[in-house]
C-alpha cells in the first residue's frame, strides 16, 4: 500500500511502507484494542478494565476485519459486514437503517457495509487522504469478490464530505449507531466501478 506521509517519524514511503492483513486468532486482540484506544480517547464509549472494545457481530462470519500498517507499527482498523440475500444474515446497520436501506437498495443483492473505521490515536495527526483510501481499499477489494451491487456506510456528519469523493451520498437523517455515542448518517455508494477506479488511483499493492 502507498502513502506520502509529511512528518519526521512517518517519513515520505515507498509502496511496501503499508500494507493491510485480515484479522483472525489472536490478532483479533491488535483489532478490538486500537477500536478501544481511538474511541475511548473521544469519549465515544465508556471505558472498562479490559481497554478492548468489540460486539457481537465480531464473531459473525459474515465480518470480516482488517489491520494496516506502517512497516511494523499498527496504524489503523477496519471492518467489512456482507449481506447476501439467501444467507439471511444481517449486518450492524440494518439495526438502525433498516427501512432506509429497502428503500434505497432493497435486499435482494449483495451489499457490503464498511464499520469500525479506526485509526490509531497516535498517527492520527501524521494520517493524510491517501492513508484512508488504503484502508479503503479492503472494503472495495471485499464488495467486488462478493460481487456485490453497493456499499454503505454509516458516518458522522463532518466525515460526508471525505465519502462523496467516492461517490457516497446521504439516505438518512442522523440517527445513533449501536454501542457508540454519536449519531451517525447513512452513505450508500452504488458506482462501484467509479469507486474502484478512483480508489486504485489512490494506492498501489
Amino acid at each position: 500500500m502507498l502513502s506520502q506521509v509529511k512528518n519526521s517519524n512517518y517519513p515520505l514511503t515507498s509502496p511496501v511502507d503499508y500494507y493491510s492483513i485480515v484479522a483472525n486468532g489472536p490478532r483479533l486482540d491488535n483489532v478490538y484494542s486500537l477500536r478501544y484506544r481511538s474511541y475511548s480517547e473521544r469519549d465515544y464509549i465508556k471505558t472498562c478494565t479490559s481497554k478492548k472494545f468489540m460486539d457481537e457481530y465480531d464473531a459473525m462470519p459474515n465480518c470480516k476485519s482488517f489491520l494496516t500498517y506502517y512497516r511494523d507499527k499498527l496504524i489503523g482498523s477496519i471492518r467489512s459486514c456482507s449481506y447476501e440475500p439467501e444467507k439471511e444474515v444481517d449486518v450492524p446497520v440494518m439495526e438502525v437503517f433498516k427501512e432506509e436501506l429497502e428503500a434505497h437498495i432493497g435486499y435482494d443483492s449483495p451489499f457490503v457495509e464498511a464499520n469500525k473505521f479506526v485509526i490509531d490515536p497516535s498517527f492520527q495527526q501524521c494520517s493524510c487522504v491517501k492513508v484512508r483510501f488504503n484502508m479503503f481499499r479492503n472494503i472495495v477489494e471485499e464488495a467486488f469478490s462478493l460481487d456485490a451491487r453497493s456499499i454503505v456506510i454509516a458516518v458522522r456528519p463532518e466525515h460526508i464530505k471525505f465519502y462523496r469523493m467516492l461517490y457516497f451520498y446521504p439516505v438518512s437523517e442522523e440517527k445513533h449507531y449501536p454501542h457508540l455515542a454519536f449519531k451517525t448518517v447513512l452513505l450508500v455508494c452504488k458506482n462501484l466501478e467509479a469507486l474502484k477506479e478512483k480508489v486504485w488511483k489512490k494506492t498501489e499493492r
